[in-house]
C-alpha cells in the first residue's frame, strides 16, 4: 500500500512539474493585438466603455489604451463626429475567431452589415495588427489595408506604438503619420480612463 502511494505521489509530482514548466509556453501563446475603435452615434464615450468591457471579458486582457481623438467622418459626410481610440490587447483567439467576436460585439450595439462601405456607426472595431501577421483575404486584411491613410487610426497608434514597424510597408507608425496625406480635421478629445464597471 505504501509503495502504491509513493508511486502515485511521484506521478503527481511529475504532473505538476510538467504543468509549471508549460506555463511560459501558455503565456507566450497569447497574441499581441492592436485594435482601432470608433463611435459617432449616441453616447459615444459610454459606447466605447461598453465595447472595451466586452473585449476585456471575451477577447483577452486590455493592456493599453490611447487617448481619445475626435474627427470628422472619413470617406463620407455626416455632421456627427467620431470619437476614436486605439487599444492593445493580448488574446488567445486566432485572427478569424477575433474577427467573429468583433462582429458579434458590433452587432450587439446595433451595427447593420448591408454592404455599405462607410456609414455612421454606434460602434466600429477594426483589427489593425495581429502580432506581425500578414493576412490578405476577402473579408480579413491584417494589417488593416487602409490604416496608413487614416489619421484617426495613426494618431492613437502614436500613443501606443510610435516606433512599431509596419510588417508590409517597413515604416514606423511615426513615419507613416508624417507621410500621411489625410487632411481630415482631427484633434485630441481627452485622455481615456477605462472603467470595467461598465460591464453589464
Amino acid at each position: 500500500m505504501l509503495r502504491i502511494l509513493i508511486i502515485h505521489s511521484i506521478r503527481w509530482s511529475w504532473a505538476f512539474m510538467d504543468f509549471f514548466l508549460s506555463l511560459p509556453e501558455i503565456f507566450e501563446a497569447m497574441a499581441q493585438v492592436i485594435l482601432s475603435m470608433g463611435s459617432n452615434l449616441g453616447n459615444r464615450m459610454e459606447t466605447l466603455q461598453h465595447g472595451l468591457s466586452r473585449l476585456s471579458i471575451e477577447a483577452g486582457n486590455v493592456k493599453q489604451i490611447s487617448a481619445l481623438y475626435e474627427s470628422v467622418a472619413w470617406g463620407f459626410s455626416v455632421p456627427e463626429r467620431f470619437l476614436n481610440l486605439a487599444v492593445a490587447i493580448e488574446t488567445e483567439l486566432m485572427p478569424r475567431e477575433l474577427l467573429k467576436l468583433i462582429h458579434q460585439i458590433e452587432e450587439s450595439f446595433g451595427r447593420v452589415r448591408d454592404g455599405s462601405t462607410y456609414r455612421s456607426r454606434t460602434l466600429d472595431i477594426d483589427i489593425i495588427f495581429y502580432e506581425e501577421d500578414v493576412i490578405h483575404e476577402p473579408d480579413l486584411s491584417i494589417p488593416h489595408r487602409l490604416m496608413h491613410q487614416r489619421l484617426f487610426v495613426l494618431l492613437p497608434l502614436l500613443d501606443l506604438v510610435p516606433n512599431m514597424v509596419h510588417p508590409v510597408l517597413g515604416k514606423t507608425m511615426k513615419e507613416l503619420f508624417e507621410q500621411c496625406s489625410d487632411a481630415s480635421d482631427i484633434q485630441k478629445y481627452s485622455d481615456f480612463e477605462f472603467q470595467p464597471s461598465f460591464v453589464e
